[in-house]
């Protein structure tokens, strides 16, 4: 099989096969597309590799509709695969030190968190106007390190929020009484999350006394911009 390159967009297999024919017996032609128009090169596939190379020797660099064709013999996949699988093994071997470090660490990382107490509770069907403030107003009579009302792109919440208290038996304090809360006619369900990481995956979305600075600022910063031109 040989490669060509260079082609005509307008040049058909049919075409290929025939100027292609004077090297040997053309077994199949190909010519790659992309939304039914030519990208411009192909694959010729001959009976013997004889008659291959042949077609190297006589057709590269010779013209077809008025393009000068690039012939060479095509490369088997499996060897672009081997080169791959070497490029692999000599970054593997030259950074095997960093990467059993960073493994050592990711598993200290795990085995802390894993041993890490998990105090936060789940807070689903909330009001779509509550925000982290009114969450952490909402539990107030008890101990809680951080809330945060989970937000989507457009900044409107999704309806639920994670709160953080400082202890499991703080945690185990709310899921016994915090039950048949109604706030803005809407029942509010409350458990146990199911991990920690989730409350820091929403952090994006926590309603912070820095995001309504950043917000308050921006009107200002218009207005300069606007005594400037004026």
């Amino acid at each position: 099989q040989v490669f060509v390159g260079n082609l005509n967009f307008e040049t058909d297999e049919d075409k290929l096969q025939s100027f292609f024919s004077s090297a040997g017996e053309v077994l199949s032609v190909i010519i790659k597309t992309r939304n039914a128009q030519s990208k411009g090169h192909g694959f010729v596939s001959f009976g013997s590799l004889e008659e291959a190379e042949k077609s190297v020797e006589d057709l590269n660099q010779k013209t077809l509709d008025d393009r000068v064709l690039k012939v060479q013999l095509a490369r088997p996949k499996t060897s672009r695969r081997k080169k791959t699988a070497k490029k692999a093994d000599t970054s593997t071997e030259s950074t095997g030190d960093t990467e059993a470090e960073k493994v050592t660490s990711d598993n200290k990382d795990d085995s802390e968190s894993t041993h890490k107490p998990n105090t936060s509770i789940f807070i689903a069907n909330l009001p779509f106007s509550m925000k982290s403030a009114g969450l952490k107003e909402l539990f107030k009579d008890y101990k809680v390190k951080s809330t945060m009302v989970a937000k989507q792109k457009n900044r409107r919440s999704k309806g639920y929020g994670f709160v953080e208290l400082e202890s499991v038996e703080e945690q185990q304090r709310v899921l016994e009484e915090f039950k048949d809360v109604e706030i803005e006619g809407r029942q509010i369900h409350v458990k146990a999350a199911t991990s920690e990481k989730k409350p820091r995956k929403e952090k994006k979305a926590v309603d912070s006394d820095n995001e309504a600075e950043k917000v308050a600022k921006k009107p200002a910063k218009k207005n300069k911009k606007n005594k400037k031109s004026a």
